[in-house]
């Protein structure tokens, strides 16, 4: 699935929520977490926010416990935050796990989700739900 010219991704949520992150302006690499870690984890987070130093998971459904597990241990391996992330963004209806030093947090009221976000990617909800509706204009979904 396309959301981007360069990179093809493994799932259509994937790219959608890409494409978001590229009207947004923020930069993003995939799957790019260093191999020898990857392989210790089994385990390979979809994107890393390079400006934000921040792990982003993205599923479909709710991440089951071995999912939330391995996020868990992620931040403890590599000590960056991770959020997991479920849902569509053009539904505007998705759930945000956080998991930093800070603690972790499980976010499922859509304004709070949107402002998870928009404190992640430094955005208004404004911008935020332009960036919805460019994805879904777009069809990727």
């Amino acid at each position: 699935y396309l959301a981007d010219s360069t990179v093809i991704f493994r799932a259509k949520n994937e790219a959608a929520w890409a494409g978001v992150m590229n009207v947004l302006g923020v930069a993003w690499k995939y799957e790019a977490l260093e191999p020898e870690l990857s392989r210790a984890l089994r385990y390979m987070p979809d994107f890393w926010l390079t400006e934000q130093l921040t792990w982003i998971e993205i599923k479909s459904d709710r991440p089951k416990p071995g999912e939330i597990s391995v996020a868990r241990e992620l931040l403890a391996a590599d000590g960056h935050p991770v959020y997991v992330v479920s849902g569509w963004p053009w539904r505007k209806s998705y759930e945000v796990w956080i998991f930093s030093a800070a603690g972790e947090a499980r976010v499922v009221r859509n304004d709070w989700c949107d402002l998870a976000l928009c404190q992640l990617f430094d955005c208004q909800f404004s911008k935020l739900y332009a960036a919805f509706e460019v994805v879904k204009q777009r069809g990727i979904r």
